[in-house]
């Protein structure tokens, strides 16, 4: 059973531009769902689940969008697997690379429009599967995205080379490689596009690692203060929280009273601590 209101986190796969989380958000917010939000760069969805709905419901309703998603790990960590479209990538290069050499070395068997036909179907298949989907959900969500323009490209080369190779209409009339260069360029873009976007994740990641994951909120209780130990994440606007040497600051704040030597290297770089007072500001994840 899931709890009322719950916030949860999933991880998403298969987006490949800005537009694919602009439909994924769109979709839930035409279906009823209004706290939620799709973020592209670190490729989660973030949603509050309202009364009655299952976590489960969601993700095959993403998976209907054509897309996959799961619940985020509580670690945060990125599996250091090779992803879909690296893997075909390495299926597309080579094929494409003696499509494209077939320009440059006197292979005779390399100009046999029957050769390029085999080597090209392949990579057109992979395109037409990897973009096609990205693309069709696109039309379906009403903001056409790139995949759109790459899928029209692709499937004009391939036809018009296809139709010159069955009515033997000779070379001029062949661009298969360009069907293939298109795809395989493409997908080496995605590559380089998520992996800055993984380094950039992973940082923002291992920083919000070092938050606290605990709190001690200070209550009143009969007239008596009373220190409650709670999750950081309940911690809300005007709370009191009591910080002793070695605890680490559960959120942005200001100090009331007191006065603390705060570490905030892993802010600043510099490692040596500041005096702070009442009136000082802290910053969540420092030290005391």
């Amino acid at each position: 059973m899931h709890e009322v209101n719950k916030s949860i986190t999933l991880n998403l796969q298969g987006m490949h531009c800005l537009n694919c989380a602009q439909n994924i958000e769109r979709h839930f917010r035409q279906n009823g769902l209004s706290d939620l939000n799709v973020d592209f760069a670190s490729s989660t969805l973030n949603l509050t689940l309202p009364d009655g709905m299952q976590v489960s419901s969601i993700i095959e309703e993403i998976q209907k969008l054509g897309f996959k998603a799961s619940l985020k790990d509580e670690n945060g960590l990125h599996p250091n697997t090779m992803s879909t479209v690296e893997k075909l990538f390495i299926i597309c290069a080579p094929l494409s690379a003696l499509l494209m050499l077939q320009m440059i070395l006197p292979f005779h068997w390399l100009h046999n429009e029957w050769v390029q036909l085999i080597l090209c179907l392949p990579v057109f298949l992979i395109g037409l599967f990897y973009f096609g989907k990205s693309a069709l959900n696109s039309l379906r969500g009403g903001i056409p995205n790139m995949d759109v323009l790459i899928v029209i490209g692709i499937i004009a080369s391939f036809s018009y080379s296809l139709t010159g190779t069955l009515l033997s209409l000779g070379p001029d009339y062949l661009f298969y490689e360009t069907a293939a260069t298109i795809i395989t360029i493409v997908l080496f873009g995605n590559i380089l596009e998520h992996r800055a976007v993984k380094k950039t994740t992973s940082a923002i990641e291992e920083l919000g690692r070092l938050q606290p994951k605990l709190a001690k909120r200070i209550e009143e209780v009969q007239g008596e203060e009373v220190v409650h130990e709670v999750s950081a994440s309940e911690i809300k606007v005007g709370d009191l929280i009591l910080l002793n040497s070695g605890d680490h600051v559960p959120a942005d704040g200001k100090i009331i009273w007191g006065e603390a030597s705060i570490d905030e290297s892993m802010i600043s770089g510099e490692s040596v601590p500041l005096i702070k007072t009442v009136g000082d500001s802290v910053i969540g994840g420092t030290v005391v």
